[in-house]
């Protein structure tokens, strides 16, 4: 019995003797440990709540962020399409910028006189048109630049140079090309500082290209 018991208290002696030299190796560690154990907890805490206000923001703008992506994919695909569409119209040596214009002002002009001629009751006519358009008789009343025309049996703002009786074309305010001298229709404005401007036939029509189209 001596001898056990002499036996078990070497065995708890060593086995301290170890447990001593491992927290020995071990104390730098720990020591690290607990020198950074507050810049831990402050790490820690705040990746939380940056994380917390992260989902939360995430709950309410999700439904922003998509309907803003499918807007965008929207536009991009209407933008695409115009300008293949201006693309169509577009002269050789013809910047896209300037056909998108004549384009726009075009669309414009045929939306105002298509109204203005529903809400007035007035007939449609014919927008056929040849050459410089000495013979058109068409119903355009507005300018390449969307001036509002001036009636041809009116001198204000500016005064007009024809006889109605020699020209029974030059009726109301629609644009011509009476004595064939320009290049295309026009007629006079009703802005006092733009005295006459040329003019496009109402509706869509492929322009006349010298050098043949773009595409």
């Amino acid at each position: 019995a001596a001898m056990i018991g002499e036996g078990f208290a070497d065995a708890l002696t060593g086995a301290g003797e170890q447990a001593l030299r491992l927290l020995d190796a071990n104390s730098g560690v720990f020591g690290e440990l607990m020198s950074t154990m507050d810049a831990f907890c402050v790490v820690f805490f705040f990746s939380f709540v940056i994380g917390l206000v992260f989902l939360v923001l995430l709950r309410f703008l999700v439904g922003c962020v998509v309907w803003f992506s499918v807007f965008l994919v929207t536009f991009a695909f209407a933008f695409g399409g115009l300008v293949v569409y201006i693309r169509s119209f577009q002269c050789m040596g013809a910047g896209l910028l300037e056909t998108g214009i004549t384009t726009s002002s075009n669309l414009v002009t045929t939306a105002a006189v298509t109204v203005s001629n529903a809400v007035s009751g007035t007939e449609t006519l014919s927008e056929d048109m040849t050459g410089n358009g000495a013979d058109y008789r068409g119903g355009q009343r507005y300018t390449r630049s969307l001036y509002t025309c001036q009636r041809w049996d009116t001198n204000s703002p500016h005064v007009v140079g024809y006889n109605l009786t020699a020209y029974p074309m030059l009726e109301n305010n629609y644009c011509r090309n009476p004595d064939g001298l320009s290049s295309s229709i026009w007629c006079y404005t009703t802005d006092k500082n733009k005295k006459w401007e040329l003019c496009n036939p109402v509706g869509i029509s492929l322009p006349d290209c010298s050098k043949g189209y773009a595409v």
